[in-house]
C-alpha cells in the first residue's frame, strides 16, 4: 500500500490522473559510409616512389597556377574570351549587349546632376563575376545601359542591368544579363577606361603587367603593352588628340589615330605609352616615389599636369613636359637602391609641381571636367575631401587652376 507521500509523486507523474508520457526515441544518426583506403604498401607502391608522385604533382598544380596568371599576350577572339560555353542564344544577347552607337551622352550640367542624383532609385541588381571586382566602367552610350567590370580573375564582366523584355518577379529586382570575357590572365584588372575619341574601344590594365584593348566593334581583344613581368598596374589615363590636340603627342600636326597613356605601377612608377606605332609601342618610365602609386589622372583641362596618389602618404602634382630632362627607370626595382632615389630626388625637383601630405596613404585621385579640382581617397577615412590651393607650373609660370588637396 502506497504512503501518502508516494501517491502524491505518482500523481504528479502521471498528470493529474492521465497516462503517463514515453520519453520520445532519439532517432538513430545515419552512418555514413566512408570510402575504403587502401595503403600504398597493399597496392604495392613503395614509399619513396609514392613520395617522388605526391612531389610531382605538387609541382605540376603550381605550374599551372604560375602559367594562369601570367599575362595572355595573343589576340584573342570571341570564342576564346568565352572559353566557347556559350550557346547559340546567349552568343547573340552578348552580341546584342556590346553592340554600340558611335554617339555619346553629354555629361548633364551640375545643377541637373545634383538633382538626378538625389532622385535615383535602385533598379538592378545581379551577379556580374564569381569574383571580388576591382575596377568598374559605365558606358556612356545613350542607347542601352552598358557596365563593364574587372575581377580579381582577370576576367572582363558585360553587364546589362536593364535586360529587355526581362520580367521579375514581385517584391524582387531584375537581375539584367551578364556574361564572362577572359582578357587577361587571372590576375586583377586594375583599371578600365573608354577611348575619349573612339567609345567602341575598351583598355584595360591587369596586376600581370599587361595593357590591352578590347574592341567592340568587332569582339576581339589584343595586346597594347606587354610590361614587365613582376610589375603590377594600376590606374592610368588616355589622351587623344580631339581631347587634347597639343599635348597628346609630340608631333606638330597629331592624327586622329594617336593615342598616349600614362600609367602608375605598384613600384612607384610613372610610365608613359606612345602609341602612335602599335607594333612597336615605346614605353617610358620614370621613378616618382619610394612606394605604390595607387591612384593618377590627367588633368583634362591642363594635359601636362598629373596627379599621383601613393601609399607614402603623398598626392603630388607633375608636369611631365619637364621629365624629358629626368633620367628614366626603364626597370622598375624590387628594391629602391641609392641610384634610384636620387632619380626620384631629381624627378621631384624638375617637374613636381606640388604636393601635399596625409596622415593616411592615399590610394586615389581624380580631377573634375573643370580640370580646377581634385578629389582625393584615403584609407580607413574612406571619404572624399576638397580644398583649393594655388600651384606653379614651372620657376615662371603658374598654373590657373585649383586643386582639392585635403
Amino acid at each position: 500500500m502506497l504512503g501518502a507521500p508516494a501517491r502524491a509523486k505518482r500523481a504528479a507523474s502521471s498528470g493529474g490522473g492521465g497516462r503517463a508520457k514515453r520519453p520520445e526515441r532519439k532517432r538513430a544518426e545515419p552512418t555514413r559510409v566512408q570510402p575504403q583506403r587502401v595503403s600504398a604498401r597493399l597496392q604495392g607502391v613503395k614509399a619513396e616512389d609514392a613520395r617522388e608522385t605526391y612531389a610531382e604533382q605538387v609541382q605540376a598544380d603550381r605550374q599551372r597556377e604560375q602559367a594562369s596568371r601570367r599575362a595572355r599576350h595573343e589576340d584573342l577572339d570571341l570564342e576564346a574570351l568565352t572559353g566557347r560555353e556559350l550557346d547559340e542564344q546567349e552568343k547573340n544577347e552578348l552580341l546584342d549587349a556590346l553592340a554600340v552607337g558611335g554617339s555619346v551622352q553629354p555629361a548633364p550640367p551640375k545643377t541637373e546632376l545634383e538633382k538626378t542624383l538625389r532622385s535615383m532609385t535602385l533598379r538592378s541588381q545581379g551577379k556580374v563575376t564569381q569574383k571580388r571586382i576591382y575596377s568598374m566602367l559605365y558606358h556612356p552610350t545613350p542607347d542601352k545601359d552598358l557596365v563593364f567590370t574587372g575581377d580579381q580573375e582577370g576576367v572582363l564582366g558585360v553587364w546589362t542591368p536593364l535586360a529587355r523584355g526581362e520580367q521579375a518577379e514581385e517584391g524582387e529586382l531584375p537581375e539584367g544579363s551578364a556574361f564572362q570575357l577572359q582578357v587577361h590572365g587571372r590576375s586583377a584588372i586594375g583599371c578600365l577606361r573608354l577611348d575619349p575619341v573612339q567609345p567602341e574601344r575598351l583598355y584595360s590594365s591587369s596586376y600581370d603587367a599587361s595593357v590591352r584593348l578590347f574592341s567592340l566593334a568587332d569582339n576581339t581583344s589584343v595586346e597594347v603593352w606587354p610590361g614587365q613581368d613582376d610589375v603590377q598596374l594600376g590606374e592610368f589615363d588616355i589622351l587623344a588628340p580631339r581631347t587634347s590636340a597639343a599635348h597628346a603627342t609630340p608631333t606638330p600636326a597629331p592624327q586622329l589615330g594617336e593615342r598616349s597613356l600614362w600609367l602608375a605601377d605598384h613600384r612607384g612608377g610613372l610610365i608613359h605609352l606612345d602609341l602612335r606605332d602599335r607594333a612597336n609601342v615605346k614605353a617610358a618610365r620614370w621613378q616618382a616615389s619610394e612606394k605604390k602609386i595607387g591612384g593618377m589622372a590627367v588633368n583634362p583641362a591642363v594635359p601636362h599636369c598629373i596627379a599621383a596618389a601613393s601609399n607614402d602618404r603623398t598626392v603630388r602634382l607633375f608636369d611631365v613636359r619637364m621629365l624629358r630632362n629626368v633620367a628614366e627607370t626603364p626597370l622598375a626595382p624590387f628594391k629602391l637602391g641609392e641610384e634610384d632615389a636620387e632619380r626620384t630626388a631629381e624627378l621631384h625637383r624638375a617637374a613636381r609641381l606640388g604636393e601635399r601630405e596625409y596622415k593616411m596613404a592615399c590610394t586615389s585621385v581624380s580631377f573634375n571636367p573643370g580640370g580646377d579640382r581634385l578629389g582625393t581617397w584615403r584609407i580607413r577615412q574612406r571619404r572624399l575631401t576638397s580644398s583649393e590651393r594655388v600651384l606653379r607650373r614651372h620657376p615662371d609660370e603658374y598654373v590657373a587652376e585649383r586643386y582639392a588637396a585635403n
